[in-house]
């Protein structure tokens, strides 16, 4: 007892202070556990979702993701869903999100519910957009520079030319 007591605690720690949502929905899709993560990612506290289906928690943008029957392609006892969508905040905004999701079917084949995690990407997402923006503003300065814009390799042949070489 005393050892499954200390793996359980350690599971408990686990799930309530990673970084990601841990969650479980039942057979209805209706959450049956939210870990306190929630709160601080989305402003909702776990009670607050607790027996609701888990549209509750897509932003409007989303939508169309809360509304598949994503259940009904389960075929396999144990299967994987992963997707993006945007997660509502309590105030309204949308989070930009990344979840995997493991269904489970009960003894007849019917969807009995799943568990799973959401990984906030706001800040991968943030990243990216300043990555694109640095790149385009670099091909602009290139394109339009007066000079020509070259790089080579470490033999010193060329692996770029801009344009302006013309």
């Amino acid at each position: 007892y005393e050892l499954l007591g200390d793996s359980e605690a350690r599971y408990r720690h686990l799930v309530q202070n990673s970084p990601d949502l841990v969650w479980s929905i039942d057979a209805d899709a209706r959450f049956s556990f939210v870990s306190d993560t929630c709160e601080r990612l989305t402003g909702w506290r776990p009670e607050d979702l607790l027996g609701k289906h888990f549209g509750a928690l897509v932003h409007e943008s989303s939508q169309d993701v809360a509304e598949i029957d994503w259940t009904a392609g389960m075929t396999a006892e144990f299967q994987e869903v992963r997707g993006r969508l945007n997660l509502l905040h309590r105030d309204g905004r949308a989070i930009p999100a990344e979840f995997s999701a493991f269904g489970t079917l009960d003894d007849e084949g019917r969807f009995a519910g799943a568990n799973g995690s959401v990984r906030d990407m706001s800040e991968r997402d943030r990243l990216e957009r300043e990555l694109r923006e640095s790149e385009e503003r670099y091909r602009f300065l290139v394109e339009n520079s007066p000079d020509v814009v070259f790089a080579t390799d470490d033999t010193g042949n060329f692996t770029y030319l801009s344009d302006t070489i013309e």
